[in-house]
């Protein structure tokens, strides 16, 4: 037994040697060119033109696709993976931040960027087209870019309240992760391509409103109709083109690649100086820059104030969905229990972030229901399906002679089941309940997908903005913990209630 352990052991080790390293082989390289990415680990933003550079017509390579520009950055940066490309307008922004990766050759591909309309959008992109020339023209684009990537610059967002809205309210989508251009700072999103969206607004006497999506769905949330315009530093290609329109460009991105510094050419390679910082020094700078800095605190209080209101009113509705599913499921009309049977099964067998972006995009598409709904009606029937096996599971173990004998001594079905059955079905299902309900609270980390704002979404924008990789996460699990933590107190205070008096006696 104990050489299979160790045995187990070793190859863990291994494989979690192999997997930090970048790939097999990777050690003595070096990297100039897209051409030495052949065989090789690299990163990218899912869905971006880098992404569709380097598996359409890059060398054959693996790709580690995040949904972060940060997050594939620091695969880069750690080693997990040896290169990724990178716009050259954002890595000017971000390079100071990952002292482990170096800029290698020459900039590539020149792609416009422009603003994302819908289809159905013509008569606002022309506007708009409009309103983009003349403001090229008046205003230094280059100075406003720095002024918006230095915080003391002092420059601010145009407020709603400077017009009357008399013709409406535009919707625009963002994906509010790359400084200078849309970020969120003191809990608003602001930045270059955010002003420009809000001076249109204006010029139109609109007031406009901003939602912050993750840059994978922010073409299908403009394409569904729940956004006017948004904007990312979208590339505008052939293939977008086809599901949505785009304004005139406003400004031309390259792509540079970038390489970890062990896999540079000698002369660019160099050495990382230690800041000279105690680990408790790091800690308080973390704390302030994460916490206090921008009252960053308040983006937390708020995620996390979403992510109970979630938790608590799917796991509400969900429970009343689960007791209903169950009595239909047990049913003797074939029609009624086949039907939650399937509709059972159905859920179970769904991914829920899957589920939830179906309910998001698709069944609740064209509708202004906001996304935190949408996710406590969709985590409401995954709960509900699940506790209806609960349930269920719980009734029929109970032996049928209690209910037999209950209704020999003249108790009625009803009185019978509230008396004998529902007691001891409370007993045995609370404590599979209780581990139910803690994974849906986990489970609602995934809302980010549909726009709501909760922990988890709060905690990246917050590495969005200090590029601080693990004092975020260690924060967002701490809380999460926490939570759960209290959570599972209530729930055992409510299971040892319905034990019975005489184990309680013997404990």
């Amino acid at each position: 037994m104990r050489r299979i352990t160790h045995s187990i052991i070793v190859i863990i080790v291994a494989m979690a040697t192999v997997s930090c390293s970048g790939g097999k082989g990777q050690e003595n390289i070096v990297i100039t060119t897209m051409d030495d990415l052949e065989g090789r680990v690299v990163s990218a933003l899912g869905g971006s033109v880098q992404d569709l550079l380097i598996s359409s017509n890059g060398p054959a390579c693996e790709i580690l696709r995040s949904e972060r520009d940060d997050d594939a950055l620091m695969m880069v940066e750690t080693g997990k993976a040896c290169a990724m490309l990178e716009s050259d307008i954002v890595w000017s922004i971000k390079k100071d931040s990952y002292p482990h990766v170096v800029a290698v050759g020459e900039r590539i591909n020149p792609i416009p960027i422009g603003f994302a309309f819908g289809k159905d959008k013509d008569d606002l992109r022309e506007r708009f087209n409009i309103f983009l020339a003349g403001f090229l023209a008046g205003n230094d684009i280059e100075q406003i870019r720095q002024d918006w990537a230095d915080a003391d610059s002092g420059r601010v967002m145009p407020q709603p309240s400077e017009v009357g809205g008399e013709n409406g309210t535009l919707r625009f989508a963002v994906s509010a992760m790359t400084q200078p251009f849309e970020f969120i700072r003191n809990g608003e999103v602001v930045g270059l391509e955010a002003e420009i969206l809000a001076r249109f607004a204006i010029s139109e006497n609109m007031k406009w409103e901003f939602t912050d999506v993750v840059f994978s769905g922010l073409i299908p949330y403009i394409q569904s109709g729940k956004a006017d315009a948004g904007c990312s530093i979208i590339s505008i290609t052939p293939e977008r083109s086809q599901s949505i329109d785009f304004s005139d460009p406003w400004t031309f991105e390259s792509s540079i690649l970038l390489v970890n510094r062990k896999y540079a050419p000698a002369g660019l390679a160099g050495e990382v100086e230690d800041d000279g910082k105690s680990f408790f020094q790091s800690v308080k700078e973390s704390f302030y820059k994460n916490l206090i800095k921008e009252d960053r605190y308040k983006m937390i209080l708020q995620g996390l104030d979403t992510t109970i209101l979630i938790s608590v009113l799917a796991a509400l509705f969900g429970t009343l969905l689960g007791i209903l599913l169950c009595y239909a499921s047990m049913r003797r009309n074939k029609f009624v229990s086949g039907a939650a049977n399937v509709f059972i099964e159905f859920m179970r067998c769904m991914p829920q972030v899957v589920f939830l972006m179906i309910m998001f995009y698709l069944v609740f598409g064209r509708t202004d229901i906001s996304g935190l709904w949408v996710a406590v009606i969709a985590f409401t029937l995954c709960f509900g399906a699940y506790t209806s096996v609960i349930f269920r599971t719980s009734v029929q173990s109970i032996d049928k002679g209690q209910n037999e004998a209950a209704l020999s001594m003249g108790f009625g079905k009803l009185k019978a089941f509230t008396n004998i059955i529902l007691p001891q079905t409370v007993q045995r299902a609370l404590p599979v309940y209780k581990g139910e309900f803690i994974g849906l609270v986990k489970a609602t980390s995934i809302v980010g997908y549909i726009a709501v704002f909760d922990l988890t979404k709060a905690g990246d924008i917050i590495r969005s903005r200090t590029y601080e990789a693990f004092f975020p996460l260690i924060m967002v699990t701490i809380i999460y913990f926490l939570v759960i933590w209290l959570l599972t107190i209530v729930l055992r205070f409510a299971e040892s209630k319905t034990q019975p008096k005489r184990k309680k006696f013997f404990k």
